[in-house]
């Protein structure tokens, strides 16, 4: 994925606290793995262009995510548009990731059983507290759902990919968090809210102890308990 100088810069400067984060709860988060981050210098130019390597949230189970997710817990143009036709091809939803309110509209909810609820709502609400910590917004649960899993992905021992029966399992990771609450953020923010009308909490862009809390909040809409 292409990074802007300004998230290679947010990157390299949490590097350390993200490996301890990693390291001090031996390998159980659900952001997204980052293998490296990298400069190319075009030849005969001055040209270059930032990037880093990630693990794939979805991995090898790709082709058989049903359905998939971008949440963050706003509702705030978090839609995307499907009209009649387009919402009864299955290529085309599994291609397609869609949001929050989908999410809602859809009533999708995310039934596992007691165990795994507990350990998934520790692990969102610790690596969240994380993003807070070092002043991050704008991050999402990239969540894919499996209908009809195959033996393959019954059997995954990926630490994402979560079973709740012999036909239903879900994959999640979380995403995209190089970005902090700047002051074109902030702007962003009030445009949004003056030129929607809408409240406050929906919309998308927050000062990270607000988006952190209403991500935390959603968790429930997300994966309530059983």
């Amino acid at each position: 994925k292409t990074i802007t100088d300004d998230e290679r810069s947010l990157f390299c400067n949490i590097l350390p606290d993200y490996c301890e984060h990693i390291q001090n709860n031996d390998g159980q988060t659900f952001i997204v793995q980052v293998i490296g981050a990298f400069i190319f210098q075009f030849p005969f130019s001055s040209s270059s262009v930032s990037f880093i390597v990630m693990k794939s949230v979805f991995g090898s189970l790709a082709p058989q995510i049903n359905r998939k997710y971008d949440l963050k817990g706003s509702t705030e143009n978090r839609e995307v548009k499907l009209n009649e036709l387009n919402a009864i091809e299955e290529q085309l939803l599994r291609k397609t990731t869609l949001k929050d309110i989908n999410f809602n509209k859809n009533q999708e909810k995310i039934l596992l059983n007691d165990i795994d609820h507990d350990r998934v709502i520790k692990i969102l609400k610790r690596d969240v507290n994380f993003f807070k910590s070092k002043g991050l917004i704008d991050y999402s649960l990239l969540l894919g759902i499996i209908d009809q899993p195959d033996q393959k992905a019954l059997n995954s021992q990926e630490f994402n990919c979560i079973k709740i029966d012999d036909s239903k399992m879900v994959i999640l990771g979380i995403i995209d968090f190089l970005e902090t609450f700047t002051l074109s953020k902030k702007c962003e923010k009030v445009f949004k809210n003056t030129k929607n009308f809408c409240k406050e909490t929906d919309v998308s862009c927050q000062p990270p102890d607000k988006y952190a809390q209403r991500f935390i909040d959603a968790l429930t809409n997300w994966f309530p308990a059983n």
